[in-house]
């Protein structure tokens, strides 16, 4: 079995910009840009997730020129989830699944696929998941059984009401929580980023992820935090910039490395997914990217 396991969605990513521009169709989705994070500093990696009977035609070729395994994906419909993204003028998007919710659902693991791959071997696990009912209990149980790390990046819908309360509940268990200044803004009830982090400090969570996109990330961990600076790349797309850092974060909480090394992991990750519309093309030309670039950071400290 695996040392990590990614545990969301592949989807194709039909991307639109502002005044009806169609940049095209790119393999997307939470799980594709959190293992291509993880996977530029750890070849063991699995993906687990529903695909359609469509996936060799639509996705396969991917997996293929980057030796990621296969056997976690598991099948559940005809078609692979597609989702229509729409950006404005502003940079926001919109995203819309092509065949309906329940059918993108319908992709998600549950739980009990998700233990089914882990064993003792496993040093991580990372979701990106909301709050379905049975699902925590079950999965924090066989966290307590196989001592992997769980990492939870939060699910949007999981920040609102009645959900939302039980946040800080489940997060308390888990190694680390991932989510963004506007996610912890509505999470917290709280505006200025002082207070946000404040507030964080007192979550009794190992480590808290906090992104702010361009002016890179926060790490509360052992009672401090610590400013991780953005790594400045060509961006064409932003879409798997948080899924991808925090799923390195992963890596390198797991690995014993310091606070300031877990975040350049993750920013580092997160500019070689923003480089491109979908994950990068070439994963060994990435690797020797952000290994050399991490090399240089390193020096620089």
């Amino acid at each position: 079995m695996p040392e990590y396991i990614v545990a969301s969605t592949i989807v194709t990513d039909n991307i639109w910009l502002p005044g009806h521009i169609h940049a095209g169709r790119f393999l997307g989705g939470a799980g594709i840009y959190a293992l291509s994070g993880l996977s530029l500093w750890c070849g063991d990696v699995m993906l687990v997730t529903g695909r359609g009977t469509d996936f060799e035609q639509q996705c396969a070729d991917w997996f293929h020129r980057n030796h990621c395994p296969e056997r976690g994906l598991l099948q559940r419909e005809e078609l692979t989830p597609v989702t229509v993204v729409q950006y404005d003028s502003k940079g926001r998007r919109t995203d819309q699944p092509l065949y309906g919710w329940e059918h993108y659902r319908k992709m998600e693991a549950s739980a009990s696929e998700i233990i089914t791959a882990i064993d003792g071997n496993t040093k991580g696990v990372y979701v990106f998941q909301e709050i379905p009912p049975g699902y925590w209990e079950e999965l924090l149980s066989a966290k307590l059984k196989y001592h992997f790390a769980l990492e939870w990046e939060v699910n949007e819908s999981a920040l609102r009401p009645p959900k939302k309360s039980y946040v800080r509940k489940i997060a308390e268990r888990c190694d680390i929580l991932s989510l963004n200044l506007a996610e912890a803004r509505v999470l917290l009830d709280e505006i200025q980023l002082e207070a946000v982090v404040a507030n964080l400090l007192l979550w009794d969570t190992p480590l808290i992820y906090l992104r702010m996109g361009e002016k890179g990330a926060i790490i509360l961990r052992s009672g401090t935090s610590v400013w991780v600076p953005s790594i400045p790349v060509s961006a064409v797309d932003p879409t798997g910039a948080g899924n991808a850092s925090s799923a390195a974060v992963l890596y390198g909480y797991c690995e014993g490395f310091d606070t300031l090394r877990c975040g350049l992991l993750g920013n580092l990750s997160a500019g070689e997914c923003i480089r491109q519309h979908g994950p990068p093309k070439l994963l060994t030309a990435s690797r020797e990217r952000v290994s050399r670039r991490l090399q240089e950071l390193t020096r620089a400290r």
